[in-house]
């Protein structure tokens, strides 16, 4: 069993991804969400195995993907991992998936300190657009349609739910933000990114410090980290504790 605080986040991150996409659906496992229109975006692309997919076989989780995620470059499935979610994962990787988790972290303390954060401002989406695709740009999987794809489905976001862009700006250009989502009484921050020629610099604190205060009137703070990436020791420091992850496996198919 998973907890009731991760299945709340994890089921608001859904709602929210669901938003940058151009379906969504059942299946007998669980859910699908889909983008043709932005096939290179993994957040918007994924067969969902919920809870009474658990005992389903590989082979039968795998066949829901390719009849749903025909003709797109990747296969993607994901799920809360527990432990009822143990031997779908193990088949995944025994079959050489590969194994992309997200981590899920909450607020629960105070940060370790406090900085200014008079530095930060609201910004609109087109003035995020040079920066994000600077900040995308070293990724491993960055090509220039991929990181356009990855600012399409941020954008749609942000179109479909309250949200504030928060910046650092230097010399009239964004240099480092994060995006700030509501729903209810629930609050995701998302996409923390700087500028390369712009890091080590404290901005990346400076941004979620003002996120953290723009949203101290939520029951749930909450965001998704690589569990394999540095700034979830970051987000340690600024009062989130790591609560569990989401297995995402990935298996990308040649020539598409």
């Amino acid at each position: 069993m998973i907890s009731d605080e991760l299945a709340e986040a994890v089921r608001y991150a859904r709602r929210i991804d669901a938003l940058g996409t151009d379906d969504q659906g059942t299946w007998s496992g669980g859910e699908w969400y889909r983008a043709r229109t932005l096939p290179h975006v993994y957040d918007a692309n994924h067969l969902i195995v919920l809870d009474q997919g658990f005992a389903m076989s590989m082979e039968e989780v795998t066949a829901a993907a390719d009849e749903i995620q025909a003709g797109m470059p990747n296969r993607i499935v994901e799920f809360v991992v527990c432990p009822e979610s143990e031997a779908l994962a193990a088949a995944f990787r025994t079959a050489g998936w590969l194994d992309e988790p997200l981590g899920i972290m909450v607020r629960h303390r105070e940060p370790d300190r406090h900085v200014a954060t008079s530095s930060v401002q609201a910004v609109d989406a087109i003035s995020m657009r040079s920066a994000r695709t600077a900040s995308l740009s070293d990724e491993p999987w960055a090509t220039p349609d991929a990181v356009a794809q990855v600012r399409e489905k941020q954008e749609r976001v942000a179109r479909g739910i309250p949200t504030t862009h928060l910046a650092v700006i230097d010399r009239g250009a964004v240099v480092s933000y994060c995006e700030v989502y509501r729903i209810d009484d629930v609050a995701q921050i998302e996409s923390v990114a700087t500028v390369p020629e712009h890091r080590r610099r404290g901005h990346a604190r400076a941004v979620v410090s003002r996120a953290l205060e723009l949203t101290a009137d939520r029951r749930l703070v909450f965001l998704g980290m690589d569990p394999e990436d540095w700034p979830q020791q970051l987000y340690a420091r600024l009062g989130f504790d790591d609560i569990g992850r989401v297995a995402r496996f990935r298996k990308a198919l040649p020539g598409l």
